[in-house]
């Protein structure tokens, strides 16, 4: 079974968020006076791991030029050209040249 890269992150990174959220109990119970700094390096790993796997996924697609989950504005593609287009809810579709004149002249 062949896995891309996109599915080993997400798969080492739940792995790796289990494995951080039972020691975190562990060292909640059985904790020793002085061991905050064990419990609260646990706690900004727990909350890290996705954030870095989501930056990862994230760069990969832009690298490749793909469209991932992580994308967090995907681009609409008008079906006539190649250019990109933003439609809005009266089904009127601007390309990305007409909103940048659009803003430089909004700034005068």
């Amino acid at each position: 079974m062949k896995k891309n890269i996109k599915q080993i992150v997400a798969i080492v990174s739940l792995v790796a968020i289990v494995i951080l959220i039972i020691l975190f109990f562990i060292s909640a119970f059985f904790a020793k006076p002085g061991s905050g700094n064990i419990f609260f390096a646990l706690f900004f790993s727990i909350i890290a791991i996705p954030i870095l796997a989501w930056l990862f996924l994230f760069c990969y697609g832009r690298f490749k030029g793909e469209h991932t989950m992580a994308e967090l504005f995907p681009k609409n593609y008008d079906s006539d050209s190649k250019d990109i287009s933003l439609k809005n809810p009266d089904g009127q579709s601007f390309t990305e040249e007409e909103i940048t004149q659009a803003m430089e002249s909004s700034k005068k």
